[in-house]
């Protein structure tokens, strides 16, 4: 039942940012929808996330992209958007943007 953590997380990619129309490109809002309907499906996946989230915080593997110090992420979950509630997709990317860090293990995702 414990998650034990195999070495940190992927390193990012080290090519430096995109610009404005490369992000557009990879529809970002599309991608977070498919990750979270993906995460969400399955309740192993959902308690594997929150795992991550927990041990992650613990071993500090939540650097700020910025800054490099180590952020503390709260231990929530992803939230879907809903297409009869219009700020219902504000909250799903304020909190995609919150969790981006957590990435699920390979053998999970």
């Amino acid at each position: 039942d414990d998650f034990e953590p195999v070495g940190a997380p992927p390193a990012r990619p080290t090519e430096g940012p995109l610009t404005y129309e490369q992000a557009l490109a990879k529809d970002p809002l599309q991608r977070l929808r498919t990750y979270i309907r993906y995460i969400r499906s399955s309740t192993l996946r959902r308690d594997q996330f929150a795992k991550i989230i927990k041990v992650g915080n613990e071993l500090g593997y939540f650097p700020d992209d910025k800054s490099g110090d180590l952020l503390e992420l709260p231990e929530l979950q992803l939230l879907h958007d809903v297409r009869t509630r219009w700020d219902s997709t504000f909250y799903m990317i304020d909190r995609g943007r919150v969790l981006r860090g957590v990435r699920l293990p390979s053998c999970l995702g």
